[in-house]
């Protein structure tokens, strides 16, 4: 993927686990490679960094959109959505559910509202599939880097799967510190969506964008919920984190 992705035209920064010489640092047997430091910092929010997120976002689904799909991708992403299909099925006939009870009713929503499919979105492609604090870093050039593409190989959701997860974790939660007034997280996203479209080529259905956002955090509270019962060891942090983006999103009209 990161060779298509650099023959696209994308400037891109190779980080490999590797045991040839170079400074690493091992946790839990895994060796992290160090070829290079970033000056760049996380976002800090504002009409600049929407920009930027808005313009790395849409050329790499730019890119990605003619990387084809494998078999499996396929087939991961199939059992990925049936999955999800049957736990929202067993939860709103009632199956016990062993939560914090905080949890149980927005969860029961979540479950009758998931759309497993995103039947509102445009067609699926490639995508990054975890927009996150973690994933981007803001160079002092006004652009960005978006980092991890371990779930593009088997992200293959509508483009509005990334961007619904951007507008919502950076614009409107401000990614978990002191939120925006409403009208200034609007103004974030549409900057962020305008600045995709151009970078895209392509528009965007805001209406769509919506959905996706509400979408997402129903995604999110049914698949924690199925990854616990799967045996995912339990997470308070990870509940309390999707409860709070869930209150967030059905808020956003």
């Amino acid at each position: 993927m990161s060779d298509h992705l650099f023959h696209s035209g994308l400037d891109i920064s190779r980080f490999r686990r590797a045991l040839d010489g170079r400074a690493e640092v091992v946790f839990d047997g895994w060796a992290v490679t160090a070829t290079s430091y970033a000056e760049a910092r996380h976002w800090k929010g504002g009409i600049s960094d929407a920009k930027a997120l808005g313009i790395a976002l849409g050329n790499i689904h730019r890119c990605l959109a003619d990387y084809p799909p494998t078999e499996a991708l396929l087939e991961r992403n199939r059992g990925i959505r049936k999955r999800l299909a049957q736990t929202a099925k067993n939860i709103q006939e009632g199956e016990p559910l062993d939560i914090c009870e905080e949890f149980i009713e927005p969860l029961k929503i979540s479950a009758m509202k998931l759309d497993p499919e995103f039947t509102f979105a445009s067609v699926s492609q490639r995508v990054h599939g975890d927009i996150s604090i973690g994933n981007v870093l803001f160079k002092p050039n006004g652009m960005c880097w978006i980092c991890d593409f371990e779930n593009s190989g088997f992200a293959w959701w509508p483009r509005e799967f990334d961007v619904g997860s951007a507008i919502l974790r950076f614009c409107y939660d401000n990614v978990g510190r002191e939120r925006p007034e409403g009208h200034v997280a609007e103004e974030w996203s549409r900057e962020l969506a305008k600045s995709y479209e151009a970078a895209r080529g392509q528009s965007l259905d805001w209406g769509a964008v919506i959905s996706s956002i509400k979408n997402l955090t129903y995604y999110n509270l049914v698949g924690r919920y199925q990854n616990e019962k799967s045996g995912v060891p339990k997470s308070l942090g990870e509940w309390e984190k999707f409860h709070r983006l869930f209150i967030l999103a059905e808020s956003i009209q």
